[in-house]
């Protein structure tokens, strides 16, 4: 009897020990990984550039080449690619190509939203990297930042933002490879920015801006690109981010 009461007290033992045993590794499952995502976005404001292609992390992010005054992606706000520490390359892919590559290391946070705008000229390429913001927008207007990257081979004047509509100035002195704040601006109505050389009624660049160009709770960019000395490379655009 007493050698049975052992016997059975020994099996209890185990098979608590074993439910144990399985409810500790039912606890400590891992649970598999979601992948973490940025958002990114490129604006090219290089002169002369045609074939051009964005790489993350040695992945090809645009199918079709993006060129001068084109921003990628064409159809919505963002590409999304893997948040981190990431290679980012920029480059014509002809090989016979002058212009030279752009190599480089961002950190993408998780969640977060960038614009890469590149500028200047396919022998000295250069670039500005923004975060478009990623907080809930509440109310009933647009938001816009201004962003002036025009070329020049020496300092270019700064420029001033002014609404026609309005009869006044929305920025001033705007200098190449500043990128200002966002402004709240009523949408749905019609009206013509135009790009001056501060301090002068000098128009270097107008764009028209249509009822349907800001929507609230949206965010854009407006991009003064192209060339100083030549009217026909000089632009105006507006994206959204």
């Amino acid at each position: 009897m007493k050698t049975r009461l052992i016997y059975i007290l020994s099996f209890l033992t185990l098979a608590t020990a074993q439910m144990g045993c399985r409810k500790k590794t039912n606890d400590t499952t891992p649970v598999k990984d979601v992948p973490r995502q940025a958002y990114v976005q490129w604006f090219n404001g290089t002169l002369n550039s045609t074939r051009n292609f964005m790489y993350v992390n040695g992945i090809q992010i645009n199918g079709t080449t993006n060129s001068f005054g084109g921003v990628f992606p064409s159809g919505a706000y963002s590409s999304a690619v893997y948040s981190g520490s990431s290679g980012i390359t920029i480059k014509d892919t002809l090989s016979t190509s002058t212009q030279v590559a752009q190599n480089f290391v961002q950190e993408l946070e998780t969640g977060k939203s960038y614009t890469i705008f590149t500028y200047d000229t396919i022998t000295s390429p250069k670039r500005l990297i923004a975060e478009n913001g990623t907080s809930v927008l509440n109310g009933t207007n647009a938001r816009v930042r201004f962003l002036n990257i025009i070329y020049n081979p020496t300092p270019p004047p700064t420029v001033d933002i002014f609404s026609v509509n309005q009869n006044n100035f929305v920025v001033m002195n705007l200098p190449v490879a500043q990128l200002t704040n966002f402004f709240e601006i009523a949408p749905g109505v019609s009206d013509t920015w135009q790009v001056r050389q501060s301090g002068t009624t000098t128009v270097m660049a107008s764009l028209a801006i249509s009822t349907s160009s800001l929507m609230p709770n949206r965010r854009y960019t407006f991009v003064y690109r192209g060339s100083h000395r030549a009217a026909a490379n000089r632009g105006a655009a507006l994206i959204a981010n």
